[in-house]
């Protein structure tokens, strides 16, 4: 345990860690021996961020991972999974060659992941440094993010979407509306990107007094039939493309959606687990589901 009068300045010290258990013990060395004033002066530089040693340090631990599939995990839930249950996961992996149980327990022995219990369910957690960690490896993939695996930057998301810059290597795209005032969608927006799973366009709380200003062409009608997760709050259109197929989907949301019907006909959605159409107030009916 620390010595007197080091107790706070410690924690404090490990805060800025993360409490990563990497972070720490490298911290640790080089802390050791120091006297009070070296720690006190030390604390500006770890308020600003994680020193490059721990960086390289997590960096090390992926790649460390000696399976593609372990390390294509990470990256999935650094960019898309994180604070999702373990069975949510899973059932969203499902149709990869991905062994998730197998592979939680790899990034849980190498310190990337935690599983923390929360009112009997099992959540993956990452710490944000470890996530931003990951991110940062994607976007390396490719300078052009319409190449990259996840894209979550708001800029390149709305700029793919705009400029139909997508590809067949994009498998999930992400943005939180709440910081957007103005989405524009071209008509063929999903057409290249065929192997897209997970689409995330989201408000992590929606705020009546909000509103993106929708720029979606009239002709667009096309999602991509893999789509796993479909997230599209406050989509502005009355419909769903007329010629989408929702037999892989795990998870609609359309949370204040203008939508006053889903689709027509009746589809096979034995995979279907959840459904939130929160606050679509035009929604008359529901296929039968």
């Amino acid at each position: 345990s620390p010595p007197d009068g080091f107790m706070e300045l410690a924690s404090e010290v490990a805060a800025s860690a993360g409490r990563l258990p990497l972070g720490l013990n490298l911290l640790g060395s080089s802390m050791r021996g120091r006297n009070k004033k070296y720690w006190v002066d030390k604390l500006p530089d770890f308020r600003k961020g994680l020193d490059g040693n721990i960086q390289r340090a997590l960096q090390v631990s992926y790649n460390g991972l000696e399976r593609n599939e372990h390390k294509a995990l990470f990256r999935h839930i650094a960019c898309y999974f994180n604070g999702d249950e373990v069975d949510t996961i899973k059932l969203m992996l499902a149709d990869s060659e991905m062994n998730v149980n197998i592979g939680l327990e790899t990034l849980i022995d190498k310190s990337l992941i935690h599983v923390l219990p929360l009112h009997e369910k099992n959540i993956v957690e990452m710490h944000s440094l470890v996530e931003e960690m990951g991110k940062e490896i994607v976007r390396q993939q490719s300078k052009k993010p319409g190449k990259r695996e996840f894209v979550t930057d708001s800029k390149n998301v709305r700029e793919l979407l705009k400029d139909n810059k997508g590809t067949i290597n994009v498998r999930g795209i992400s943005l939180d509306l709440y910081k957007t005032d103005k989405l524009q969608i071209h008509k063929e927006a999903f057409q290249e990107m065929s192997n897209l799973r997970f689409v995330n366009l989201y408000t992590r709380k929606w705020d009546h007094n909000k509103e993106v200003k929708w720029d979606l062409h009239e002709d667009f009608n096309f999602f991509p039939p893999k789509v796993r997760h479909l997230g599209f709050d406050g989509y502005p259109m009355r419909r769903m493309p007329s010629n989408f197929r929702p037999e892989n989907l795990v998870n609609l949301r359309m949370e204040g959606s203008k939508l006053d019907k889903l689709w027509e006909g009746i589809h096979s959605l034995t995979g279907l687990k959840n459904m939130d159409l929160m606050e679509s107030t035009n929604l008359k009916e529901i296929p039968d589901l």
